[in-house]
């Protein structure tokens, strides 16, 4: 590929170097993208954990972290830093609370300069029997 006394080699050289170095960067990671709650009583609450892990090589900005879903049966508390470095990790909890009968959905939505990541809620409000 490269010309041992070609007029370009060393610059060509350089390029490739330099963009292989430059691409390191952080990579979020979750633990889950689905998490299904099944079924929980009117009035009751389950909690699960989304971990959340940088498994690149250099450290992650976490710009944003949202919650959307219906009918606010979701919510959560993160304990993510805004920024993690390589290898580090942090939880958000997900809390699961019907207020009414029926099935419901949400989404947590993590975003960073480079990606944007989500996990798929689900729970079902029912009644005890």
């Amino acid at each position: 590929m490269f010309r041992k006394n070609g007029p370009f080699s060393a610059l060509v050289f350089s390029a490739l170097f330099f963009s292989t170095a430059a691409s390191a960067s952080g990579r979020l990671v979750l633990s889950d993208h689905w998490i299904d709650f099944d079924e929980v009583e009117v009035g009751d609450s389950d909690t699960q954990t989304l971990t959340v892990e940088n498994e690149g090589d250099s450290s992650l900005r976490i710009l944003n972290i949202d919650l959307d879903g219906d009918d606010n049966s979701f919510s959560m508390d993160s304990s993510c830093p805004d920024e993690l470095e390589p290898g580090e990790s942090c939880d958000i909890d997900v809390t699961f609370e019907p207020e009414e009968y029926g099935r419901f959905r949400g989404e947590v939505e993590i975003t960073t300069p480079e990606d944007q990541v989500e996990a798929q809620l689900e729970g079902r409000g029912v009644f005890e029997d």
